[in-house]
């Protein structure tokens, strides 16, 4: 799972964004992908801030989370991420 795709997604209970991760496992990953500007447009997961810039975008691209956990600060709900893919379950 990239970082950038936290941008996207709030909390499928109660909405709120932006949503709290832990990594617990990352990979560096070869990228050929070429920015001209940042991918995030709300809040930087590389950087836990809502400051988004170039340069830690080109970093953040070449960095997958293999495993870790999304939370929401505000009701508590809970995904994993387990070998690359976001896991959602409401149990």
């Amino acid at each position: 799972m990239r970082r950038w795709a936290l941008d996207l997604l709030v909390c499928p209970r109660c909405g709120e964004f932006p949503l709290l991760l832990v990594e617990h496992e990352i990979r560096s990953v070869g990228t050929g992908m070429e920015i001209k500007a940042p991918l995030c447009s709300s809040y930087c997961f590389l950087m836990k801030s809502q400051n988004i810039s170039l340069d830690n975008c080109i970093k953040c691209i070449q960095e997958e989370i293999i495993s870790g956990e999304i939370s929401c600060r505000k009701c508590g709900f809970r995904m994993i991420i387990h070998s690359g893919v976001l896991i959602i379950t409401d149990s």
